[in-house]
């Protein structure tokens, strides 16, 4: 967008709640698959506008957005006593850019965050879970050990979602299958360890 403004549009200023420029003739640019439109003198009726999908039409009083059936548009006179010219929306096009990365950069983190945190959560209870099976075929493991073995236990489960994932491919009842994988695995685990007479000391 910002290319577009910057080689495409004419220098143009907006005050007093309409649009000035030089142009004669209304501009058409496509970028993207959306066509801007840049028309200071009224040429292009609204009815043209209508026709048109994924368009950003710049007019001489209003900003109109249309994208499929739905139409936005915005009066300049909303600005108030604000001028805007080529080189403020050009600008504020660059300093948008700059806020966008870091908004994406914080939603990626919390989302790792969330991620982990609800790994953390079902290890945990796969834990605690297998601690019951240790209690119910008589053996003695301690919990920090059985969170180890609960946490190698979602491995394959983790491993074969994320080729899923990859592959998008949707897998029925994922959330159901994750969890009988990795008590399985555990329990296999649990069945391997051999009765002890004494209790691991922590």
């Amino acid at each position: 967008m910002e290319a577009t403004i910057t080689d495409d549009l004419p220098e143009f200023e907006i005050a007093n709640g309409t649009l000035q420029a030089n142009e004669t003739a209304p501009i058409t640019v496509e970028n993207d698959g959306v066509t801007i439109i840049f028309d200071s003198n009224n040429i292009v009726k609204k009815d043209e506008l209508l026709q048109t999908n994924d368009t950003i039409a710049i007019l001489q009083d209003e900003m109109v957005f249309i994208s499929g059936n739905n139409q936005q548009s915005y009066s300049y006179s909303m600005l108030g006593d604000v001028n805007i010219d080529k080189s403020a929306v050009i600008e504020l096009i660059q300093k948008a850019d700059s806020w966008l990365v870091i908004f994406i950069s914080i939603v990626a983190i919390v989302l790792y965050l969330f991620s982990v945190a609800t790994r953390l959560i079902e290890i945990s209870i796969i834990a605690l879970l297998g601690i019951m099976i240790v209690r119910i075929v008589q053996k003695t493991i301690p919990y920090r050990y059985m969170w180890r073995m609960a946490a190698y236990s979602i491995t394959l489960s983790t491993v074969f979602f994320i080729i899923m994932d990859t592959l998008q491919t949707v897998v029925p009842n994922g959330a159901l299958i994750n969890w009988l994988i990795s008590i399985i695995i555990l329990m296999l685990a649990i069945k391997e360890i051999p009765h002890q007479k004494k209790e691991i000391s922590e």
